[in-house]
């Protein structure tokens, strides 16, 4: 666990708004560390080259980054191969899909596809086309959860890892939906009309639309407040900055969506961790009402890197997820439903990977 030293280091170097540790300082090697932990490595590297003066960080602490972005290369340039092929296999069935989240954002708002690390690649399709999908890939060997870990997956959420028929497996994020029916309100169809192209190295494929994607990486944090990344708030933060958002676009799909808590919620935790992303007058028009902040408030963390406290509590997690809906009866429904589920599959429930 990083300490507070470091945790500073590392968000004045992503900030860029305050002084750093002085050149030489043994801290540098605590913020390469927690860089390493947090997969931003490689953005703390181009980060550093941005500056001017560059800051002379020790020898170990740079090697430290620079061994990571190695290794990070290594495994992109396989998983991405893997990709390829995957991708071929759903364009031969005709089937349709969306890229998502870390290898649309690597192309698309990082400098270098080795600055955004990820250890899968998320891919969503229509939900009618998942018997389809499913015979062409595990007929192609392609691997899926078997027996009553997949019947888990498929009654409790909205996705199934995929892992590739090589070994080492490669991991493929299979979604038919953003969020779990019931709980938000999000339709495929729709982001599917509105999807756009975009380049990855040589194919040509493509990727929610910039407020879909923005709202997108907002809902993937609701459902990880308890172990969020760095490298989760810093996404957010670069779409933010380069891509052009439609603000009132936004915020009236967050509505149709009943997703207005986690923008509320995601907006509050972006101004603790890079202050100011947020123009302040659309974070007051996403502002909840007095009730909602006075449940919430015990929860908050002290931490400069968690919205919420208490991680490891299961109870404070279920507390947050169902403050984080919007409407009573959809909290209810979603409350009734996650424990019947979790009472259908006490003592079966699947680790995840």
């Amino acid at each position: 666990m990083p300490q507070a030293r470091e945790q500073a280091g590392t968000l004045a170097l992503f900030r860029g708004n305050a002084t750093l540790p002085a050149p030489g300082a043994p801290v540098w090697s605590g913020i390469a560390a927690d860089c390493v932990a947090e997969s931003m490595a490689g953005a703390a590297l181009t980060r550093l080259a941005s500056l001017a003066p560059e800051p002379a960080v020790p020898v170990a602490a740079r090697g430290t980054l620079e061994a990571e972005v190695g290794r990070v290369r290594v495994a992109q340039t396989l998983l991405f191969h893997r990709f390829e092929a995957l991708a071929d296999l759903l364009d031969r069935v005709g089937v349709p899909f969306i890229v998502h989240k870390g290898a649309v954002l690597a192309p698309l708002v990082y400098p270098r596809l080795e600055d955004r690390p990820m250890v899968d690649v998320d891919i969503l399709i229509r939900p009618d086309a998942w018997r389809q999908v499913r015979d062409a890939i595990v007929s192609s060997g392609y691997r899926l959860p078997e027996g009553a870990h997949q019947e888990f997956w498929l009654e409790n959420y909205f996705n199934l890892s995929v892992r590739s028929p090589e070994d080492p497996a490669s991991h493929f994020d299979l979604h038919w939906s953003l969020t779990q029916e019931g709980r938000y309100h999000i339709d495929t169809e729709d982001l599917f009309a509105r999807a756009v192209p975009y380049q990855l190295g040589a194919r040509r494929l493509l990727r929610l639309s910039n407020e879909d994607l923005l709202l997108s990486l907002f809902l993937h944090l609701a459902y990880h407040y308890f172990d969020a990344h760095l490298i989760w708030l810093y996404d957010m933060k670069l779409v933010i900055e380069r891509l052009p958002i439609d603000w009132d676009l936004l915020l009236r799909r967050a509505r149709w969506w009943r997703l207005m808590t986690v923008v509320a919620f995601n907006f509050a935790y972006l101004e603790k961790v890079f202050p100011g992303v947020v123009p302040s007058e659309v974070a007051a028009r996403a502002r909840r009402g007095i009730v909602r902040r006075m449940l919430a408030a015990p929860l908050l963390s002290a931490s400069p890197r968690h919205l919420f406290r208490s991680e490891e509590n299961r109870l404070n997690q279920f507390l947050i997820g169902l403050l984080a809906i919007d409407r009573p009866a959809d909290a209810a429904g979603f409350a009734a439903g996650k424990i019947s589920r979790s009472l259908r599959w006490a003592g079966r429930r699947p680790k995840r990977r």
